[in-house]
């Protein structure tokens, strides 16, 4: 295939992509998302970065239109406000973020007061526990009682649990046995009586041991009536492995059984690992998006979605690395990705934009060429095709793949017996051989019982979004 073929394909697609996000239900008539959750019943968070709101003079004026509600993604940990040996606290960066915020109406959650990762790391390992508690203490009791009234929530307990279901082995937590959570929890409550306090942990969208002993957990701690409003489910999704939105719902129903309100507290998507066109690989984010925040919207108990970055350049996946994901719903430059329209239409209620319509130019001529999908499949994602053959009659649809300059090899996707169009459905992870990085050219072809070409009329292929996808 001419490579030549393949840029062109590619950016038709795109701006084909492009003009149906850009269609006034889509984008919310310009506004951002706070415009879009209007009458959701779901509010729109960001997490805050210090550097971004200093750093960056478009960041603001983003924020205000996709959030009203900000987490503060380091300003208020025990590390940050503590990093200095025995120094005096350093509310600096938490006190100009919690201005910001007041100055702009956007609710504040804290995040969070027991994290074992964020312990100030001038602590010496071999600390007397009492003496350890002793500091924590002094830790909440200034941060919570510094801002109190001007916190709507707290993220109490981060990431207690571990994967097997069991309470965390970190040293200094499991050391202050397990009535340390509740114990914090008791004291923010009477600390600031009108923060919401939360449980926040990841993987828990999932049925699995953790999210069994994240369950049991909370529910040991509700029956001891110990304080507690709501989970954190984080939600850093991998593309092509994320939840279904059935399996998110399922998720969320759990954790409201116990009398919770649910936020999805730190929404993300990775996708470098998935082989295959950019182009595939934006959709398959932006299908992850949708599928959690349209969960969230059918679901009375979860109030709250939280965006773990507000754009590429401020994602914590991209400090040591600026090119490393594409995580966010916004570019480095701030513009909107396919993740951020799929977002919109989830909070309106809406079908995923992208299953709209194909993501192909319509074929100018019936050809015997392969139809070129290089520049726009990708894995992570299931495929929908529909190809037409010229010609009435029995027919075979196949995937062409090829190294350039080496000879090809042929997956079969389905037949017709005619006349009328060919149906498939494709997912590139489960072709029969893998792909493998080297082999970047895709196309479609079609061939007679005999294995004779046959000229295809037309071709349509979008992402498949039946089953609430």
């Amino acid at each position: 295939m001419r490579r030549g073929n393949l840029a062109a394909v590619g950016v038709l697609a795109t701006v084909a992509l492009g003009a149906l996000l850009a269609s006034p239900d889509a984008t919310c008539s310009g506004g951002g998302l706070v415009e879009a959750a209007e009458g959701s019943g779901v509010a729109t968070g960001v997490a805050l970065s210090w550097h971004g709101l200093t750093e960056d003079k478009d960041y603001a004026s983003i924020l205000i239109k996709d959030a009203s509600l900000v987490t503060l993604e380091n300003a208020s940990k025990w590390s940050t406000i503590h990093h200095q040996a025995g120094g005096a606290p350093d509310y600096q960066r938490m006190d100009a973020l919690v201005d910001f915020a007041e100055d702009h109406d956007l609710a504040v959650k804290g995040h969070p007061l027991v994290w074992d990762e964020h312990v100030p790391a001038w602590l010496p390992p071999d600390l007397d526990p009492a003496r350890f508690q002793a500091l924590h203490d002094a830790y909440v009791a200034g941060v919570v009682g510094r801002y109190a009234g001007r916190i709507a929530a707290w993220d109490v307990v981060n990431e207690w649990i571990e994967d097997d279901g069991q309470p965390s082995g970190a040293p200094w937590f499991s050391r202050l046995g397990t009535d340390f959570g509740p114990r914090v929890s008791r004291r923010v409550q009477a600390l600031d009586p009108k923060a919401k306090l939360f449980y926040n942990d990841y993987a828990i969208e999932w049925d699995n041991q953790r999210q069994r002993g994240v369950l049991d957990l909370l529910q040991g701690w509700r029956a001891a009536g110990v304080p507690l409003d709501g989970v954190g489910i984080q939600g850093h999704m991998v593309a092509g492995l994320s939840p279904s939105r059935a399996q998110w719902r399922q998720a969320i129903q759990r954790f409201a059984a116990l009398g919770l309100e649910v936020h999805l507290s730190e929404l993300d998507v990775r996708a470098s690992h998935l082989l295959g066109a950019e182009f595939g690989r934006e959709l398959a984010r932006a299908q992850a998006f949708y599928d959690a925040v349209s969960a969230c919207v059918d679901e009375p108990a979860c109030t709250t979605v939280i965006f773990w970055g507000l754009t590429d350049r401020h994602s914590f996946m991209n400090r040591h690395d600026p090119q490393a994901e594409a995580p966010t719903l916004r570019d480095r430059q701030g513009q909107p990705r396919a993740s951020w329209y799929a977002v919109a239409a989830a909070l309106r209620r809406q079908p995923w934009p992208a299953c709209a319509a194909s993501v192909l130019p319509a074929l100018a001529q019936p050809t015997t060429a392969p139809v070129d999908l290089s520049a726009v499949l990708a894995e992570g994602l299931d495929w929908r095709i529909s190809a037409t053959p010229a010609q009435a009659g029995p027919a075979e649809l196949l995937l062409r793949i090829a190294r350039p300059g080496r000879s090809p090899r042929f997956a079969s996707l389905g037949q017709s017996t005619g006349p009328g169009p060919i149906l498939a459905d494709l997912r590139l992870e489960r072709l029969p051989t893998r792909l493998d990085a080297g082999e970047t050219e895709l196309g479609l072809v079609a061939r007679s019982p005999g294995g004779d070409p046959l000229a295809l009329a037309a071709v349509d292929l979008r992402p498949r979004c039946d089953g609430g996808g």
